[in-house]
C-alpha cells in the first residue's frame, strides 16, 4: 500500500450542472444567463457539519420533553416551539444545499435563498438535495482544482 502517494494526490470537489427552468422568472437569473444550478460534493467533514442542524432540532426537543415531564417553568412554551420547528431532516438538507451550492454561491450569508427555494420550489429544492446526496457518494475526483472563473487573456 503506498500511503504517501494516496496522502499526495490531488482531488477536486465533484460537480454536476441542475438544470433548472423553473426558476426562469423569478429573478435569480440575469436575462439570457444559463438556468442552472452547479452543486459540488460534500466532504464528510461538511456532511457532519449539515448533520448536526438536524442533530440540534432533536437536541431541542428532547429538552423540551425534559422539561415537561419534570414540570418545570416553562415547559408548555418550550414543547410548543419544538413541535413548530423546523424538522430536523429538512435542517440538514437545507444546510447541505448551502454548502453544496457553487453557482450560485449561496453560502451561510444567503441561507434564506435556499429557504425560499424550498417554499416555492420544492421539487426543485429536493432535485439540488439529491444531486448533492449523489455526488458524496462518489466523493472527490483525482485532478489539479478547476479554475474559479474565467479570465482575460
Amino acid at each position: 500500500m503506498n500511503l504517501d502517494k494516496f496522502a499526495g494526490q490531488a482531488v477536486r470537489a465533484r460537480t454536476r450542472d441542475v438544470p433548472v427552468p423553473e426558476l426562469a422568472d423569478w429573478g435569480l437569473f440575469e436575462p439570457g444567463e444559463p438556468l442552472v444550478w452547479t452543486v459540488r460534493s460534500l466532504t464528510a467533514l461538511e456532511f457532519y457539519r449539515c448533520a448536526e442542524a438536524q442533530n440540534e432540532a432533536v437536541r431541542r426537543l428532547h429538552e423540551a420533553l425534559a422539561k415537561a415531564l419534570a414540570g418545570a417553568d416553562g415547559s408548555i412554551d418550550a414543547l410548543r416551539a419544538a413541535a413548530d420547528q423546523t424538522p430536523p431532516e429538512f435542517s440538514k438538507k437545507l444546510e447541505m444545499v448551502v454548502a453544496a451550492s457553487v453557482s450560485p454561491a449561496i453560502g451561510t450569508q444567503h441561507r434564506d435563498v435556499v429557504v425560499r427555494l424550498s417554499e416555492v420550489h420544492p421539487a426543485v429544492f429536493f432535485r439540488l438535495v439529491n444531486e448533492v446526496e449523489q455526488l458524496f457518494v462518489q466523493g472527490g475526483e483525482l485532478g489539479k482544482p478547476r479554475p474559479s472563473g474565467k479570465t482575460d487573456g
